[in-house]
């Protein structure tokens, strides 16, 4: 919800969603999305926000840049973990060279 833009809404879990008005689901819900007091949308079986206009197409576009998003963001943080971890690798090499040599750190 967060990644939505619905940070600040509230999920309730209805005794029986036949006594929510207007709102008919088409698939699983395990609670319903709240926000200012308005039914804004529902969770899925799996807790992710499906909104009320929104299709099956566009819910499945939306997931697939999600993943894409995901994907690169993955590699983001391998490469920048590892230009940490060689920098680090280097400083405490170049240190050691420098103490085989004599020489004082500066």
């Amino acid at each position: 919800m967060l990644l939505r833009g619905y940070a600040f809404c509230h999920i309730q879990v209805p005794a029986d969603l036949a006594k929510v008005p207007d709102f008919h689901p088409t698939s699983f819900v395990s609670g319903l999305v709240y926000c200012n007091g308005n039914l804004i949308g529902s969770l899925n079986g799996y807790g992710a926000l499906v909104l009320r206009n929104e299709t099956d197409i566009s819910q499945d576009e939306r997931e697939a840049k999600t993943q894409i998003i995901l994907f690169v963001l993955q590699y983001l943080f391998c490469a920048i973990f590892g230009g940490v971890f060689l920098a680090l690798l280097w400083k405490v090499a170049k240190a050691r060279r420098n103490q085989a040599m004599g020489l004082s750190q500066i």
